[in-house]
């Protein structure tokens, strides 16, 4: 193991579970000496880790190890509050996705215990609602990532505050948020500046009229997916402003035209895109296929391509595209 380079050592130390890692540390000091100098043995990543009486050792390891982790995944685990009020003030990563016994109370604890946050996951969790998350948003100066998909409880009362007090937030997903309001998305777009990703996939009601007035002149991934109010209009106004764009999911979003990717694509416009899915689109036809194959960034940079239920792009066979584009290798993003 000494004659592993990093690289090759982090990859097996990621492999093992927590306690033997943990236990793997008291094994060999210079095996401790550089899990410790890797700062490996601060991460607790639980996921696909199952140990007998497993709540009760996810409470004891919390317990034990919280005065060093600094980032800690419970994604899918059975636990709740009392896990959650061992979180310190180490942590700038915490994943709870579907830890769905936890509520407010829980995110009340995080926002006056983890003031260094940086990252929070929070799939699907039916129990929390703006009186947790207000909290996080107000007191937790420092989160960049913000995961709040399938949390169909929160509303405009607490996304409202994220211009005000996260205006630098890099990350959103707001996927199937049914609070969410086009004046509040309007809030967000044209406060949080800094945004690079924004998920609006399964809000099939928004109008998406903030497109007319966003300033995410950084923002590389955008989902609207299922979206029907979207329009050509929308993305004509929204192109002055997108420039960056590396992933853009626009499947399903029907009222949508050719003149949509020539907006975003045209000449060398948005260059460094990496993945574009129009699936199901009938406005899209093969002059968008000719615009993107005539941006020579996008001709080296497309790895995927979605034009499944495109049936008015007569050329659209896996082959044909990858002819043209030759780094596609994936050519359906949306099942």
């Amino acid at each position: 193991m000494d004659k592993l380079n990093d690289s090759s050592f982090i990859k097996f130390i990621e492999r093992l579970d927590y306690l033997t890692k943990y236990n793997l540390k008291y094994t060999c000091k210079k095996i401790k000496k550089r899990i410790e100098d890797l700062k490996l043995d601060t991460i607790l990543d639980l996921r696909n880790t199952k140990y007998p009486n497993d709540n009760n050792t996810v409470y004891k390891i919390l317990l034990k190890h919280k005065d060093f982790l600094t980032k800690v995944i419970l994604e899918f685990k059975d636990i709740n509050n009392t896990h959650v009020n061992r979180f310190t003030n180490k942590l700038t990563y915490i994943n709870l996705n579907y830890c769905q016994k936890i509520d407010n109370d829980a995110l009340i604890h995080i926002s006056n215990n983890c003031p260094n946050l940086e990252h929070l996951e929070l799939y699907i969790i039916p129990n929390l609602d703006d009186k947790g998350l207000k909290e996080i948003i107000m007191k937790c100066p420092k989160l960049v990532h913000l995961n709040l998909s399938g949390c169909s409880h929160f509303s405009e009362e607490s996304l409202l505050l994220l211009p005000k007090y996260l205006p630098k937030i890099e990350f959103i997903d707001l996927t199937r948020n049914y609070g969410l309001t086009d004046k509040c998305l309007e809030e967000i777009t044209t406060g949080c500046v800094e945004l690079k990703y924004l998920n609006l996939y399964a809000l099939p009601k928004l109008k998406m009229d903030f497109l007319n007035n966003i300033k995410c002149s950084k923002l590389e991934f955008l989902d609207m997916c299922g979206n029907q109010n979207v329009t050509d209009e929308h993305f004509k106004k929204a192109a002055e402003v997108l420039n960056n764009m590396k992933q853009l999911n626009l499947s399903w979003c029907t009222s949508l035209t050719d003149n949509t990717v020539k907006y975003l694509f045209d000449g060398d416009k948005n260059s460094n895109l990496e993945l574009i899915s129009l699936h199901g689109i009938l406005g899209i036809t093969d002059k968008s296929v000719e615009i993107l194959k005539n941006n020579k960034g996008i001709l080296k940079n497309l790895n995927t391509i979605d034009l499944v239920a495109c049936s008015n792009v007569k050329q659209r066979d896996n082959s044909y595209i990858k002819s043209i584009f030759n780094h596609v290798e994936c050519f359906q993003v949306f099942f």
